[in-house]
C-alpha cells in the first residue's frame, strides 16, 4: 500500500554503483520503483537503501532479498517515530541546556 493507502505495484532490485572518483569499490543498493496502481502516477517513483547486510552477501540477485531489506527499513523507521513520541511526551526530545 501507498502513503495514501492505495494500492501500489513494486519493483525490488539490486544495483551496484561507483558513486565517484574518490570511492574505491562499488557500493551496493537495494532499489524500488513504484507507482500508482490505478494509473494515478505518470511516472515511477524510485527508492533505494544502500547495502544491505547479509542478505546483500548470501543473495545478492534476488529481487526477494531486496525486498526484505526495505521491509527492515521501514521496521527502523517505526521504531524511531516511536522513539519520538515518547520523548516527547516526556519532553526529552532535546538534550537539557546548562
Amino acid at each position: 500500500m501507498g502513503r495514501n493507502g492505495q494500492p501500489i505495484i513494486e519493483q525490488h532490485g539490486w544495483l551496484r554503483h561507483l558513486p565517484g572518483e574518490d570511492c574505491l569499490r562499488a557500493q551496493t543498493f537495494a532499489v524500488v520503483r513504484h507507482k500508482a496502481m490505478d494509473g494515478g502516477d505518470l511516472f515511477w517513483n524510485y527508492a533505494y537503501v544502500v547495502g544491505g547486510g547479509k542478505l546483500q552477501s548470501e543473495k545478492i540477485h534476488e529481487p526477494s532479498a531486496a525486498r526484505l531489506v526495505f521491509e527492515r527499513h521501514h521496521l527502523k523507521g517505526a521504531k524511531e517515530h516511536g522513539f519520538h513520541q515518547l520523548l516527547g511526551h516526556m519532553d526529552l526530545h532535546h538534550t537539557p541546556g546548562r
